[in-house]
Formats: structure tokens, C-alpha cells, sequence
């Protein structure tokens, strides 16, 4: 179905990206089509991953029916020891895939080109309060007497050791 839907999309990309530019949106064609293309790998990613998590529920036998809704509140633990072999690296699979999802979010959405040019004004908004502030550190230190310098430091480490601990 998202094959579907993805093929649908391609074919009409020229429609798509006019009516971006001419519906005075704030979504950049770019931005549009890095979606599109997250979208399909993150369709791909579950697709893969819900079939095998049903292959590997599966892969023992179905339960039987009469038993299930009994004790529905029962939370059962199990320990490493007791699953079959291999069950546990199946499992663990499964259970990461919601972090690789969200890397794949997370790298489809930082890379694009306005992003960049945010991040590249974030870095040199906090160089230019870090530097101001160790300015206006360096300019008291100077100002201060031979005395009060060894006074300060001593509570300056005093406190970052606090700090630290």
C-alpha cells in the first residue's frame, strides 16, 4: 500500500511541488520530498519488522484460544536462562528497532539545508556569550589585587568542585 501511495506521489511530484510554491507554504519542496522519502523507509523498516515479529511469534505454534482472557492481569517475568536459543537475540532485534526509528527520523530532519544554517548560527551565538563571558572574567581578574586573585580562585575550584559533586 505504501508502494502504492509512494509511486501515486512520484508520478505527480510537478503538481506537488507547484502547489508548494504557489500556496505561499512554509514547507520547502526539499523539506517536502525529505519526508516523503523518511516516510518510506520508515514504512519499509516496520513492514520488515512487524513480519518477522509475527514470524517469530509464530514460529512455536500458535496458543489455543480457551486459556487466553484467563488471569489477563498477570504480568509474567522470564529469565534468559528460560528462553529457547536464539529467541532472546530475536527479541532484542525487535526491541531495538524503535531507536534505529527514531536515528532515522532524527538524520532525515537534522541534514537539510536550513537546518544547517541554524545550527551554524546556534554554534556562533554560544562562542560569542561564552567568549564574552570569559571576557568579562579575564577583565576582573586584572583589576583585582595580587590577594584577592588567590581569594577568588579558591572559591571559584571550591565551587565547581561543589558542583561536581
Amino acid at each position: 500500500m505504501a508502494g502504492l501511495v509512494m509511486f501515486g506521489l512520484l508520478r505527480r511530484r510537478y503538481d506537488i511541488s507547484h502547489r508548494l510554491k504557489t500556496s505561499n507554504s512554509d514547507l520547502p519542496v526539499q523539506t517536502c520530498l525529505r519526508l516523503l522519502v523518511m516516510c518510506v523507509v520508515q514504512t519499509s523498516l516496520w513492514v520488515c519488522v512487524i513480519a518477522f515479529s509475527l514470524w517469530d511469534a509464530s514460529a512455536q505454534g500458535l496458543l489455543p484460544w480457551k486459556g487466553v482472557h484467563i488471569d489477563w492481569s498477570y504480568i509474567g517475568q522470564y529469565t534468559v536462562v528460560s528462553l529457547p536459543p536464539g529467541s532472546l537475540q530475536r527479541k532484542l532485534f525487535c526491541w531495538w528497532a524503535v531507536p534505529a526509528s527514531s536515528l532515522v527520523t532524527f538524520g532525515s530532519l537534522s541534514f537539510g539545508g536550513e537546518c544547517k544554517s541554524e545550527y551554524i548560527r546556534l554554534f556562533g551565538w554560544v562562542c560569542k556569550v561564552m567568549s564574552k563571558e570569559r571576557t568579562q572574567e579575564a577583565i576582573m581578574l586584572r583589576t583585582m589585587s595580587v590577594s584577592k586573585r588567590c581569594v577568588f580562585s579558591l572559591l571559584h575550584i571550591g565551587h565547581l568542585t561543589e558542583a561536581a559533586e
